[in-house]
């Protein structure tokens, strides 16, 4: 079960009645996070909310699902894993909760990874494109389910 493992990823809820929080960098990827009980939730007194580690803005809460199965007596942290952005402002939140501090390690921007991002992606476009099949059938359609008939007739090779 989700909830008996030592470390878990979901998201954060409710990111949008937060906007503060939406463009501040301490909800960054590998950001340390609060988690404090909020049992005056007008909606949830289950509710555990996320906060930036300083406990000075909060980002939302842990899903409602997920946070009715956590003890709120025991202690948990929490890391930002990663934000989907969209005109600047953080949309999603997916964050990392464990029973025990954790890290995770930064790696730095660099010349060699660009580079291997940018052959990575431009063979995975090469495959794509030699894989793709015309965008207009060419040829009698009527011969076409023809030959797609025949081509199902027929036993499989194995």
């Amino acid at each position: 079960m989700l909830l008996e493992r030592h470390v878990f990823q979901t998201h954060v809820a409710g990111l949008r009645y937060f906007p503060d929080a939406r463009d501040d960098p301490t909800f960054g990827p590998g950001s340390h996070l609060a988690l404090t009980p909020d049992p005056d939730n007008a909606w949830d007194p289950n509710a555990i909310a996320v906060w930036n580690e300083g406990s000075t803005l909060e980002a939302g809460h842990i899903p409602a699902h997920i946070a009715v199965g956590l003890d709120p007596r025991r202690d948990r942290t929490a890391l930002a894993l990663y934000g989907q952005m969209e005109a600047g402002l953080r949309v999603n939140l997916g964050i990392l909760i464990s029973r025990e501090p954790l890290t995770l390690p930064r790696v730095p921007d660099s010349a060699e990874r660009a580079a291997w991002a940018a052959r990575a992606v431009a063979k995975l476009k090469a495959i794509l494109a030699e894989s793709r099949e015309p965008a207009e059938p060419t040829g009698d359609p009527m011969e076409q389910m023809r030959r797609m008939a025949e081509d199902l007739r027929r036993p499989e090779v194995t």
